[in-house]
């Protein structure tokens, strides 16, 4: 990844979830885990790369229906304020989620972190035992 060239471009966020949900939808009905992706009133776009974003999302949508052992995915876009800047978040909920462990296709958290700081953006994952977490995607909007 290291020297990689960022091709940063205005892009719209429910766009790209939703063709990665679209990607990702039969997967999750052989779990039995419904992928539910929430549409805002507003289109949301940020500046970035996309093809960094979409591999950011398929980890973080594939990996909560990886370690969903059934029920629903939710993702959701949104806008922030805070601290005198925008941003937007793109939240993944589920019933489980995989943590630091990579899976076939979803690379390790440590490495969609990283991908994420290059974008300028951060990720933070909220666990509650039994109860399942929520990976957040945190990016400048613009």
């Amino acid at each position: 990844m290291a020297g990689t060239e960022r091709d940063l471009q205005p892009t719209l966020c429910q766009g790209i979830v939703e063709a990665i949900a679209t990607s990702l939808r039969s997967q999750a009905a052989a779990k039995g885990v419904e992928l539910v992706v929430a549409r805002g009133a507003d289109d949301v776009v940020v500046r970035t790369d996309r093809k960094t974003l979409g591999t950011i999302l398929l980890s973080m949508i594939g990996g909560a229906i990886d370690g969903a052992p059934h029920g629903k995915v939710d993702v959701c876009v949104a806008r922030t304020a805070g601290a005198g800047n925008r941003s937007v978040e793109i939240r993944v909920s589920g019933p489980a989620l995989p943590g630091d462990a990579s899976a076939e296709r979803v690379l390790p958290l440590a490495a969609i972190r990283e991908l994420a700081a290059r974008l300028g953006g951060q990720i933070s994952v909220h666990v509650k035992p039994a109860e399942g977490g929520t990976y957040v995607l945190q990016l400048p909007e613009g």
